[in-house]
């Protein structure tokens, strides 16, 4: 049970390195290579079912984002996903499920990351800065500034600032 790019593009007898837009364009024939494309769209959806209804009936999440290799495969594979996550997941009688395709288009992967890794770096220059009285609207940088005397130092040490307006 693979759902995996490599695992698709062989059940459907394409190369390892062909696109998905090629895999859906294949579907769209009448013939026999048409034919195992659909099959493997079928099996592949059936595999991720299996496996998100586990983490559905884990999480209990009911938004299921298709990104990567996937992402332009979600209209596909969206009747069979959501025919195993009405079967498998023990809540789906009072559970909508939405299966869906990532608006963005690049790595989520390392999106993410680099997302995570700017976000730690961006928190170890904010120490010390004061936050907003509560109930306040967030000010900006040069409020944060002034609090802290930074205000002539630079825009180094005001970006240590910014981090407390996000």
């Amino acid at each position: 049970m693979f759902a995996g790019k490599r695992a698709l593009l062989e059940a459907a007898g394409l190369e390892p390195d062909a696109d998905a837009e090629t895999l859906v364009a294949l579907t769209e024939w009448e013939d026999e290579p048409g034919e195992r494309a659909r099959q493997a769209i079928d099996r592949a959806g059936w595999a991720l079912g299996v496996a998100l209804s586990g983490a559905v009936n884990l999480l209990d999440v009911d938004d299921i984002v298709l990104g990567g290799e996937f992402g332009p495969l979600a209209d596909l594979l969206r009747p069979r996903i959501e025919q195993e996550l009405r079967q498998r997941v023990l809540a789906a009688r009072w559970s909508r499920f939405r299966v869906r395709e990532t608006s963005i288009r690049l790595s989520p992967a390392t999106t993410g990351g680099a997302l995570r890794a700017l976000r730690a770096w961006w928190t170890s220059r904010s120490a010390g800065c004061p936050r907003p009285p509560e109930g306040q609207p967030r000010p900006g940088v040069d409020w944060c500034a002034e609090r802290q005397g930074l205000r002539r130092r630079g825009p180094a040490a005001q970006s240590r600032c910014m981090t407390s307006m996000l």
